[in-house]
């Protein structure tokens, strides 16, 4: 059995990024951000927005 991972919010993400929780939303649905789909809940996970960060950089 996996252990269980801590998944963030559209809230932790906005503040990880400093940007608007809306954004991330926005960003999420328009697949811009790597995101879960749990329902019509969204969630990230940890390690793939710290991946996506690192490669935002130009």
């Amino acid at each position: 059995m996996k252990a269980k991972k801590k998944l963030l919010t559209p809230d932790n993400v906005a503040d990880i990024l400093q940007i608007a929780r809306k954004t991330v939303v926005v960003m999420a649905r328009e697949q811009r951000i790597p995101c879960i789909r749990i329902g019509r809940f969204i969630r990230f996970d940890p390690n793939e927005i710290d991946r996506w960060i690192d490669n935002q950089r130009s």
